[in-house]
């Protein structure tokens, strides 16, 4: 009879024992695994050590909360200022903009330089790749232009007139140009910043060919990150020291941060 009885409870405990699951390995959370696909594909997580091989301006750039926000700021003030200034214009007006590095990030350029000097065989090449990508804050203020009465968005760049076609590509592609905006390149050394700024306030008035279709149109904002976007290079130096008591900066003059290369290295001269 016990032997019975012990014979049952071992089969009970054995059944236990095999009905019992082992422990499922508990799923990683959203974020970890996020970081875990992000390692497969050869991408490190902030902090890994790879990363620190690059520059920290090109790690604050990409990588920072302050930078993005910063440039959000810059567009958001500017649009407070366009909308303000509109409401005294009669007519067509304009808003007139660098391209890189203050609407479209050439970011992926300067990784891809690996700290070589810049060169235009590799810039070209990477301006008809058409890979660049928004500056944060950058399409909402350009919307927001094309939404007030009079408002026209102007791109005046020192990409090469020939890279016109490509840069209107890329930027169209992300909802930066769009129908009735218009694109200056730089043709030549005398074709300076300030000259096609000319060309937008005279129109079909003045004598530039590339500006007759257009009526003419005061600008009421400026939208860069270099001086050369606001005031002519031999400007600069002297200028610089007193910019700080001008009204127009912050009224007028719009500066997207850039500490990937500008006139400053080069001390405005």
């Amino acid at each position: 009879m016990k032997a019975a009885i012990l014979a049952v409870i071992l089969s009970c405990s054995a059944h236990s024992r095999a009905a019992t699951p082992a422990p499922a390995k508990e799923s990683p959370a959203p974020h970890e695994l996020e970081a875990v696909q992000k390692q497969a594909a050869g991408k490190l997580e902030l902090g890994a050590a790879k990363k620190e091989s690059l520059p920290r301006e090109i790690l604050w750039v990409r990588d920072s909360v302050e930078y993005a926000k910063a440039c959000v700021q810059a567009f958001r003030w500017g649009g407070q200022a366009v909308e303000k200034a509109s409401r005294r214009q009669k007519g067509d007006w304009a808003v007139v903009l660098d391209v890189d590095e203050t609407v479209l990030s050439n970011l992926q350029y300067q990784i891809e330089l690996g700290g070589k000097p810049y060169d235009p065989q590799s810039w070209d090449a990477w301006v008809r790749r058409k890979e660049g990508v928004p500056i944060p804050g950058a399409r909402e203020f350009l919307d927001r232009v094309r939404s007030l009465e009079g408002g026209h968005v102007v791109f005046i760049t020192d990409r090469r007139s020939s890279q016109e076609e490509a840069t209107i590509e890329n930027l169209g592609a992300l909802g930066l140009f769009k129908d009735g905006d218009l694109l200056l390149g730089k043709i030549d050394k005398a074709d300076t910043k300030e000259a096609r700024r000319r060309c937008v306030e005279q129109g079909k008035r003045g004598q530039n060919p590339r500006c007759q279709a257009r009526s003419p149109m005061p600008i009421i904002a400026l939208f860069g990150d270099s001086f050369r976007d606001f005031e002519e290079k031999y400007e600069a130096q002297a200028y610089a020291a007193r910019s700080d008591e001008d009204a127009r900066w912050g009224g007028r003059f719009f500066v997207i941060p850039n500490p990937l290369y500008g006139q400053w290295e080069r001390g405005y001269k």
